[in-house]
């Protein structure tokens, strides 16, 4: 027994048994969870740009006209010749084109104004169909 006495006192000097700390599961979860969180809101915004109505710019009135005359469905109604008159006459600003127009807007003159006029011909829808493509 002398001898395990002899041992045990040289152990006395040892220090005791120290805790390790490491990373608490708990900690690494709210870690693993911010990061997934940070992503989410990241893809969201990036969503949320994407789909935002973009601005629209603010067509002056001779744009809308030009588009209007573009988009004239060229029919031998009344309608159709009262469009054609108002939007090009916003349009058209050389004098080459005003004198044409004119010449364009004393053949339509008989059609528009009279409540039994007749059917615009063919010829007339044509001329008003090159005009519009030779604005600008």
């Amino acid at each position: 027994m002398d001898k395990l006495d002899s041992v045990l006192a040289k152990l006395k000097d040892i220090k005791p048994n120290v805790e390790v700390t490491g990373y608490n599961y708990n900690e690494l979860l709210l870690i693993i969870a911010a990061i997934l969180a940070l992503i989410l809101i990241v893809v969201i915004a990036i969503v949320i740009y994407k789909k935002r109505p973009k601005r629209r710019i603010k067509l002056t009135r001779e744009q809308r006209a030009l588009k209007a005359l573009k988009e004239l469905k060229l029919e031998p109604t009344k309608d159709m010749l009262y469009t054609f008159s108002q939007n090009a006459k916003i349009v058209v600003k050389d004098e080459a084109m005003k004198q044409r127009l004119d010449e364009i807007l004393e053949k339509i003159e008989k059609y528009k104004y009279s409540p039994n006029a007749p059917k615009v011909p063919q010829e007339l829808l044509k001329e008003i169909e090159e005009f519009i493509k030779d604005i600008k």
